[in-house]
């Protein structure tokens, strides 16, 4: 499964929000790639719970 995610801005580097996103894995090994879609590149990305 693949799909794109929006990051808003924040304003600064000191405030936080919380992204929450779905998607369907398989049974046993699944790979969870975080790719930029611009040339911007990511956002600050601090943590990732799966």
């Amino acid at each position: 499964m693949s799909g794109t995610v929006s990051f808003e801005h924040t304003g600064t580097w000191t405030a936080w929000t919380t992204k929450t996103s779905t998607a369907s894995s398989n049974a046993g090994s699944n790979t969870v790639r975080l790719e930029p879609t611009t040339a911007d590149g990511l956002p600050n990305i601090d943590h990732l719970t799966l």
